[in-house]
């Protein structure tokens, strides 16, 4: 591995750093920025969160959306992808029998988003089906044969997560406009995008566009950005977020220890917590087993 790019990235250099997605890191230049920052709201919490920190995340988001090419005001921070992605179906009104559509290789977080949703609503998930190594005509075929006249929302990836294969968004979107009608949003899933290909995302055509605050490799706590051409108002947001792993219905999360206490996450859901061990037991409150965390 590059000494140069070692160094950049504070890595240890008797180890092969192939994981970037799951557990990336900052540079070591951003790290130190990030630790002034934190110095500096510590100094004097009030101000910096009462005065300071509005105007400080507006500046971000002119300054990111100047380097995306996307118009600020178009464009909100999000805390990651999936959280964006959330965003997007908490706004659409599903009904019984529409469907929601994303390919094969897509990330398992957004699937599980997806899932969620549909079930709710007696909706489903339709999958655009395509190979590894596929051509654009086929990706792009694959997606207008997953549509319909009842598709709500088609889930786009730039590069998918689990293959890195590069997808032809703009034509996919296209297309997807013919299959399914004016009544299917497309999004697109930009979370391995940025700083690795130049695209003109408003040329994309898509309603929405999610992508990281960062590229690759993925520092922890980076946030993401949220671009539209229109989200309604009072939609759902944070609150709508699916964490990976987590499937609908209701759950007790557990972790065994000396003390515990009960925190209310909603009115159908209770999380246990104790000071014993970081693993904690995920349990559905219907009885069935989901697992750890």
């Amino acid at each position: 591995m590059d000494a140069a790019f070692l160094e950049a990235f504070g890595l240890d250099p008797d180890v092969l750093h192939l994981n970037h997605g799951a557990f990336g890191v900052a540079p070591v230049a951003v790290r130190r920025a990030a630790a002034a920052w934190r110095e500096r709201a510590e100094r004097n919490p009030h101000r910096f969160n009462r005065v300071e920190v509005a105007g400080l995340v507006a500046a971000a988001r002119e300054g990111a959306a100047t380097f995306l090419g996307i118009d600020p005001s178009r464009a909100a921070w999000v805390r990651n992808v999936s959280e964006g992605v959330s965003a997007v179906l908490g706004s659409l009104a599903l009904r019984p029998g529409d469907e929601l559509v994303t390919g094969t290789h897509g990330y398992g977080a957004v699937r599980k988003a997806l899932n969620h949703h549909a079930a709710r609503a007696g909706a489903r998930v339709v999958e655009a089906a395509f190979p590894v190594g596929a051509e654009d005509d086929a990706i792009v075929s694959a997606y207008a044969a997953a549509c319909s006249s009842r598709t709500r929302l088609v889930v786009v990836d730039r590069i998918t997560s689990p293959t890195a294969t590069v997808v032809p968004v703009a034509a996919t979107a296209a297309t997807v406009g013919g299959a399914a009608g004016a009544g299917a949003r497309v999004l697109v899933d930009a979370a391995h995008g940025p700083g690795q290909l130049p695209d003109d995302i408003a040329a994309f055509g898509a309603d929405h566009w999610i992508g990281p605050g960062r590229p690759e490799p993925q520092p922890r706590g980076a946030s993401g950005w949220l671009s539209r051409r229109w989200l309604p108002l009072g939609s759902r947001t944070a609150a709508s977020r699916t964490p990976y792993g987590w499937s609908t219905g209701s759950w007790r999360i557990s972790v065994p220890a000396a003390r515990s206490d009960s925190k209310v996450l909603s009115r159908s859901s209770t999380w246990t917590k104790t000071a014993r061990s970081p693993l904690a037991t995920i349990s559905r409150m219907d009885g069935r087993s989901a697992g750890a965390m």
